[in-house]
């Protein structure tokens, strides 16, 4: 009862839903979604996590594609390569399209 409560007085204060305000332009979505075809598997699953979350660190990227935290280096170089990633400290994020 407490949750519906909450829930209630969110949904009475007009909050909406975090994901869908962060939709990205339908030209950009295109460009991101032609990047994770042609560099496929876990390299598109890297990208699809940080457009989800942002700025992450490698244990968090490992995480969220279910992968082991060593692999990530090869990953990240791949998209470097590609110039798609930014580093800042030890967080990456994905460069502005």
């Amino acid at each position: 009862r407490a949750l519906k409560a909450v829930f209630g007085e969110l949904d009475a204060a007009g909050v909406e839903d975090i994901a869908g305000q962060a939709a990205a332009p339908p030209r950009v979505s295109a460009v991101w979604e032609s990047w994770k075809q042609r560099l496929g598997g876990q390299t598109a699953k890297v990208i699809d996590a940080l457009l989800l979350h942002g700025e992450m660190n490698t244990t968090q990227i490992a995480i969220a594609i279910g992968t082991r935290r060593q692999n990530i280096p090869n990953l990240i170089f791949k998209l470097n390569q590609a110039g798609l990633i930014n580093k800042t400290g030890g967080r990456f994020s994905l460069k502005q399209l």
